[in-house]
């Protein structure tokens, strides 16, 4: 299906100055769990960052049953997505314990999307609201999105998403997405050897000189100190 554009827009009030330019993105390793059963391992993209704001955008499933719709994102303390026909509904298990479990109502199985950033800095439109003692400062952001039918799921770790190394899974053929707490030993030496293959090519002044490594969940989740700052930034 021809890929669509969706516009979301979110209203902040009293927002925060946050300046981060070089922040990197953020990939998980992951496990498709297919509805014949099979297993897929791979990596994905879960969030941008949104250039000087300081905050991410997230990649995420869209979904609507019914006269209900919303967004499931991939969050950093998301440990799986579960898209049931035999449950008819579509669920989601957080690792915070503070993150309440999400699930669309029973009534049917929900028609799905992949929601994917669009990497620009957004648009937004800018208002101040003056007191006698206060100023707050409004804003509407606009972010655009690719509505995917499936999920593009990188086989190898590279640079940026290659195409070449894609593997293009249908959303309606998964049952389950699970976020990789710990990734089986051909997936981490595969990114040792891209790491190894970014410090080559920055020592010879290569293409990697001006290439910002990502953060892995898989690592992040397991430095405590520095997850718990990763549930605190903004996030759209």
């Amino acid at each position: 299906m021809k890929s669509l554009i969706i516009i979301i827009i979110i209203i902040l009030f009293n927002s925060q100055c946050i300046a981060d330019p070089a922040a990197p993105i953020i990939r998980s390793f992951v496990e498709i769990e297919l509805k014949d059963g099979s297993i897929i391992q791979g990596a994905i993209q879960i969030a941008y960052p949104e250039g000087y704001f300081g905050s991410y955008r997230r990649n995420g499933i869209y979904y609507i049953v019914d006269k209900y719709e919303g967004i499931i994102y991939f969050d950093i303390d998301l440990k799986v997505i579960e898209i049931s026909e035999k449950r008819r509904n579509l669920s989601a298990i957080y690792e915070n314990p503070k993150s309440q479990p999400t699930s669309t109502p029973n009534i049917g199985v929900p028609s799905v999307k992949y929601l994917q950033c669009i990497y620009t800095n957004p648009q937004f439109d800018e208002t101040f609201i003056v007191t006698n003692k206060s100023l707050s400062r409004k804003q509407i952001r606009f972010q655009n999105y690719l509505l995917l039918d499936y999920i593009p799921l990188e086989t190898k770790v590279g640079y940026t998403t290659d195409t070449n190394s894609i593997e293009k899974i249908e959303l309606d053929q998964i049952e389950k997405i699970k976020m990789l707490k710990s990734p089986p030993k051909n997936m981490i030496d595969q990114l040792k050897l891209h790491r190894e293959k970014i410090k080559a090519d920055r020592a010879n002044n290569e293409s990697g000189d001006g290439y910002n490594d990502p953060i892995w969940y898989h690592e992040l989740i397991k430095d405590d100190k520095l997850y718990q700052e990763f549930l605190l930034i903004p996030k759209n």
